[in-house]
């Protein structure tokens, strides 16, 4: 549908952060901090107990992507104009928005592939004395990854030419770069083949650990430490479906917009783009590296669940006891009475009402 012809207002020149909302900056560095920890905990255990493998040092890299991912968003929300409407964002903030655009389309592939290997090289040391079919599905997943860095990491780079054109001035990037529908496909090819991967990685251990000789509630615990570590799926099946849905939104977008000068260069559905693209691009990561540091972690973890339970049951024993002891004394009580009552005292007199019928009295 053809705009129509009005005035349009330019950008504002003067940053005013009044309508600003710090909500996405905040939840993003408070996830960093928390997957960081778990991370760190793990290398220090891994460390201590002489057990630091392959898959440790590649969750380094990944890591250090993670939380310079996480920087660059928080730093994006809090000066690139994410936040507040998009009427009152100046050029200057929108080419720092586009400059988080840019280097999240090249951080983000190699930083979720680290995470994937680190994942495939821990089955690898669990299950290195299994099926060779086994052994064969964890390199060729391997491989996979590195081909998905590669692909993924050079198909930003022809987005806009020259690659600066992409965050320098955000009213002149369309005469330099693809159209919006290809960053689109472009996010659906990486989305959707990172969610492919995240699926076989969660369904793998299933045939290895089901033929293990114990019993089945000790088959179940070790699917589930397995499937916490690639349990980014589910985040990454949320990012995609909210991602296509939202491209097409239009109904809630304030018609101010399209009197701005800037509705002609920027899509209309970055309006939500903290809570679209930001959030949940962060939450996978921070799942899966919450997630594969849990098998590291276990020994630790179990002590405070043991005490959290001990504690529980010491609790509903002692309300089952004084509950006991209540209803025994109730009981005693009551045999006494029963007891005095049998024993010769007099029980509580009865008053009989004795009816005397009435004469009925003849008139005079």
């Amino acid at each position: 549908m053809a705009l129509p012809d009005i005035p349009l207002s330019p950008p504002p020149t003067v940053i005013d952060d009044t309508h600003k909302h710090y909500d996405v900056a905040t939840a993003v560095l408070v996830l960093m901090i928390v997957a960081t920890g778990f991370t760190v905990a793990r290398f220090y255990l891994r460390w201590k107990s002489h057990t630091f493998g392959w898959d440790d040092w590649i969750m380094i890299p990944a890591v250090l992507l993670y939380i310079g991912h996480s920087i660059m968003i928080a730093y994006c929300n809090l000066h690139g104009g994410t936040g507040k409407p998009l009427w009152e964002i100046t050029l200057g903030e929108y080419s720092i928005w586009f400059q988080g655009v840019v280097g999240t389309a090249f951080l983000y592939p190699a930083m979720t592939a680290c995470i994937r290997i680190s994942i495939l090289l821990f089955y690898r040391r669990i299950f290195g004395q299994a099926e060779a079919v086994v052994r064969l599905s964890i390199w060729a997943m391997i491989v996979l990854n590195c081909a998905f860095i590669v692909t993924f990491e050079i198909m930003p780079a022809f987005i806009c030419t020259p690659m600066s054109a992409g965050w320098r001035n955000p009213l002149t990037r369309k005469l330099h770069c693809r159209q919006d529908e290809f960053y689109y496909l472009y996010n659906i090819g990486l989305y959707s083949s990172g969610l492919g991967m995240d699926i076989i990685l969660l369904l793998m251990p299933v045939y290895p650990v089901m033929r293990l000789q114990m019993s089945l509630k000790r088959k179940l615990g070790a699917l589930i430490m397995f499937m916490l570590g690639a349990s980014a799926c589910i985040a990454a099946s949320y990012k995609l479906a909210i991602y296509v849905t939202q491209w097409g939104r239009t109904g809630t977008i304030d018609p101010k917009w399209w009197h701005t000068q800037m509705s002609r260069a920027i899509p209309p559905q970055w309006d939500k783009y903290g809570y679209t693209f930001w959030i949940p691009t962060h939450v996978e990561p921070t799942v899966a590296i919450i997630g594969s540091s849990l098998p590291a972690l276990r020994n630790c973890l179990q002590i405070p669940f043991q005490k959290l339970s001990s504690a529980i049951s010491e609790s509903k024993a002692s309300g089952y006891s004084s509950r006991a002891r209540r209803d025994d004394t109730d009981g005693k009580s009551s045999q006494s009475k029963y007891t005095k009552m049998r024993g010769g005292s007099a029980a509580p007199s009865q008053k009989h009402v004795e009816l005397t019928p009435v004469r009925s009295v003849k008139p005079a």
